[in-house]
């Protein structure tokens, strides 16, 4: 076998052009394939950092942190149960003050998670990313004090990397206790909190769901089934991996896909080659070489290009799990345990020898057919060897046209959503998040002052037209929301609605359309009866058929103004969508940031400069009025609205450079083949031109092969794209599974290019000189 595979290596060198294409049609699927498998092992199969984890579930239980002990005694299928929030809070004593994303815990969380940690009061557990961040090491910040939010504390630990819940972006995690509540009154904690809990031996989770149904209704029995959503409960795993799953099952098939091209690709070089090899398969079988050692011979071909494709291969891997370490991070989950190890390696073996087999299988029909007769070179071939190149060709066309329908499908749903209408005009906006307190907090009516200063100084900036403060921003902060019922002659009505509170000039930064009435002014903040401004459907859903402006609300609001009058209406903007491009615009209500005023709220900036220009002068206003205050990041309302995306964006970047890869292979085999079926006629092709046929002829000649197997492999494809199409159904938003206009054009493209792909060989066979070609014969 080392022989064969040393006399093989000799063979590809001498046809390069042909063992490259091979090579890299091979280094394409297997670096796919072991790319796409180190994704789907470490994220799918590579078991969590928890003991026994797969007895640990989660609860969306929006729990209230005083009824956990509550919750805790009615599941008694747990054995342990924690709750847990997330939260931003300022950061200071770990380097320069930074907004740390936080892990709100009680003091059962370590416990349920079955790890030797203990969460004591005034200490907190920071994350390695966060050591990383402050530039010190762990000698240092470890027993170190600092205050998280308005809360003193020490740090007690560093986490390692591989712990990552509630995601991977926790910096910190720290009692609940010590962190101040968000209230809106003076007696309730807004805050809610999930439940993590592990089952006890042979619980299951239907036991934990209806547990957690009865534990809601005996918290709140005045509360009718359809007004509250039931308690969502699943195994932590499906929490984590749960909605990236059909994602990776699309790719893995997808990369399945690529590397049966490229199977296809090198089988059908490895088919013309051993066509060519007719005589020298002849001679050998004439000298007394056995079958096996013919078989031996063609396989050692099929060997050789794809273990030199999967060492290529493998190198492409590595690039691609590191690439995707930098641009996936929030994308994908368990980054950290991606990786190239000796389980990828072995996955990439077996492909190797899986894609050896596949490539050299259509190429042992020719051992059978050696005969001692010896063939002429330039033989022609049998029906069933063009048949079987013919189906091969076939084969990559209609898989290059279905992951083509695929990533089409995934980018149109990007352009989908980004067409939809957000409410608000977008373009022209600047916007950033103001750090007024340490804490998340609906209260922070002592920075006022500084708040209006520097809104003062930002609308003093040149070009600035508009600018303000609010507690929501479009497409996905929607800070509170309201549930209000009407009882009325039409029965009980329950409307869901989000509460935003905003400063003057807060709207009309961020592009709401104003279709009534007035925005809020200054002087509104002293007036005796509170101001609202109502979105569209808010005022169709609270107040129809009257016109709204002028009118009081028909109910109360929360916080202060629960113990003031109602408050009155004095504009209409339209609806703007708070929760995701993917969702309808909801009703909402925003009332002056005095009477709501957030620790935390969003700054936008309405201005004809460009953001490179403008975010040096914004940065230079907070840090005028507020040293201490943590800088979040400056962008463009068009740049939130594309990060809002990045999911759908991730998907689509990965189907289409997965489609456009297979395409490419397909395309480079279909030219191959054709050259080799060139070759193979070029004798019936010159006696043809020696009878009087025209270059013209001789192209269409061998075109019209070409083009009618491109035909058939694109009408394969289709049939296969609109199954495609069916089980990507979940991750489309607003194009139909079996969208004709991608389908089309998927259609023109492959078609387009088949045709060229047959054109050029055809050409290239119409200017050889019959009488050279036939002398030489």
């Amino acid at each position: 076998m080392i022989d064969e595979l040393r006399y093989a290596i000799r063979r590809l060198r001498s046809d390069g052009w042909a063992t490259l294409a091979a090579v890299l049609a091979a280094a394409l699927g297997a670096g796919l394939n072991t790319s796409v498998f180190a994704v789907a092992y470490g994220v799918l199969l590579r078991p969590l950092p928890y003991a026994h984890a797969d007895r640990l579930v989660v609860l969306d239980a929006d729990a209230r942190f005083v009824t956990v002990q509550q919750w805790r005694d009615g599941l008694s299928s747990l054995e342990s149960v924690s709750a847990y929030s997330t939260d931003h809070l300022t950061l200071h004593g770990a380097g320069d003050p930074r907004v740390a994303t936080v892990a709100l815990v009680d003091d059962q969380f370590f416990r349920t998670l079955a790890l030797p940690l203990s969460l004591e009061p005034a200490r907190a557990t920071i994350s390695e990313q966060l050591l990383r961040q402050s530039g010190r090491t762990a000698a240092d910040l470890v027993g170190a004090a600092v205050t998280l939010g308005d809360a003193p504390l020490t740090i007690a630990g560093v986490m390692p990397s591989a712990f990552a819940f509630p995601s991977e972006q926790i910096d910190v995690w720290m009692p609940a206790r010590a962190a101040p509540g968000i209230v809106f009154d003076r007696s309730t904690d807004s805050r809610r909190f999930r439940l993590l809990g592990r089952l006890r031996p042979g619980a299951s989770v239907a036991q934990v769901r209806e547990e957690a149904a009865r534990v809601r209704a005996q918290l709140d029995p005045d509360t009718r089934p359809r007004e509250n959503a039931p308690v969502t409960v699943g195994t932590l795993e499906e929490k984590v991996v749960g909605p990236i799953r059909p994602v990776l099952m699309a790719f893995t098939i997808a990369a399945a896909i690529v590397l049966l091209i490229a199977c296809a690709n090198v089988a059908t070089i490895l088919v013309g080659r051993t066509l060519g090899r007719q005589r020298e398969l002849a001679v050998r079988r004439a000298l007394g070489a056995s079958p096996r050692q013919l078989v031996v011979s063609i396989l050692s071909e099929a060997i050789a290009i794809t273990v030199a494709g999967t060492l290529v291969g493998v190198g492409v891997a590595l690039a691609a799990v590191r690439l995707m370490a930098r641009w996936a991070s929030g994308v994908i989950p368990r980054l950290g345990d991606i990786r190239i190890d000796w389980t990828v390696l072995v996955f990439a073996i077996v492909v190797t020898a899986v894609a050896s087999m596949l490539s050299a299988l259509p190429a042992f029909r020719a051992v059978r057919r050696a005969t001692p007769a010896l063939r002429a070179t330039g033989a022609g071939t049998s029906r069933l060897d063009r048949r079987t190149r013919a189906a091969l060709i076939v084969i990559q066309i209609a898989a290059a046209v279905v992951l083509l329908a695929g990533g089409g499908l995934l980018t149109r749903t990007i352009v989908s959503l980004l067409r939809v209408d957000l409410g608000v005009a977008s373009q022209g906006a600047i916007v950033t998040t103001l750090m007024l307190t340490d804490t998340t907090s609906f209260s922070a009516s002592e920075r006022g002052p500084a708040l209006q200063q520097i809104l003062g100084r930002l609308r003093a900036l040149p070009g600035v037209t508009a600018a303000g403060a609010g507690s929501t921003m479009p497409p996905q902060n929607a800070s509170i929301e309201l549930r209000v019922t009407f009882v009325g002659a039409e029965g009980r009505q329950v409307h869901s609605l989000s509460l935003g509170a905003a400063t003057p000039g807060y709207l009309p930064a961020i592009g709401a359309r104003l279709l009534a009435g007035r925005d809020f002014a200054d002087g509104d903040e002293g007036r005796e009866r509170p101001v609202a401004i109502l979105s569209q459907s808010a005022a169709r859903a609270l107040m129809p058929n009257v016109d709204p402006v002028g009118r009081e609300l028909p109910m109360g609001l929360v916080g202060k103004l629960r113990t003031r009058p109602r408050a009155t209406v004095i504009g209409i903007v339209s609806d703007v969508r708070y929760r995701g491009l993917d969702t309808t615009p909801g009703p909402a209500i925003y009332v002056l940031w005095s009477e709501l005023p957030a620790g935390q709220p969003f700054l936008a900036v309405r201005t004809n400069a460009s953001l490179a220009t403008f975010a040096p002068s914004l940065r230079a206003v907070l840090r005028g009025v507020d040293p201490r205050m943590p800088l979040m990041p400056v962008r463009t309302l068009d740049e939130v609205v594309q990060r809002s995306v990045a999911d759908e964006r991730v998907r689509a970047m990965l189907g289409g450079s997965v489609a456009l890869l297979a395409f490419a292979v397909a395309m480079v085999g279909l030219a191959g083949s054709l050259t080799r079926i060139v070759f193979e006629r070029r004798q019936e092709l010159a006696i043809r031109a020696a009878l009087g046929a025209t270059p013209s002829r001789s192209v269409r000649t061998v075109m019209s092969e070409g083009v009618v197997l491109a035909a058939i492999g694109v009408l394969v494809g289709v049939g296969g794209a609109l199954a495609v199409g069916r089980a990507l159904r979940t991750l489309l938003h607003g194009v139909s599974p079996y969208d004709p206009v991608t389908l089309t054009g998927v259609v023109v493209v492959v078609t387009a290019v088949s045709l060229l792909a047959c054109y050029l060989p055809a050409r290239r066979a119409a200017r050889v000189d019959p009488l050279m070609l036939l002398r030489s014969e």
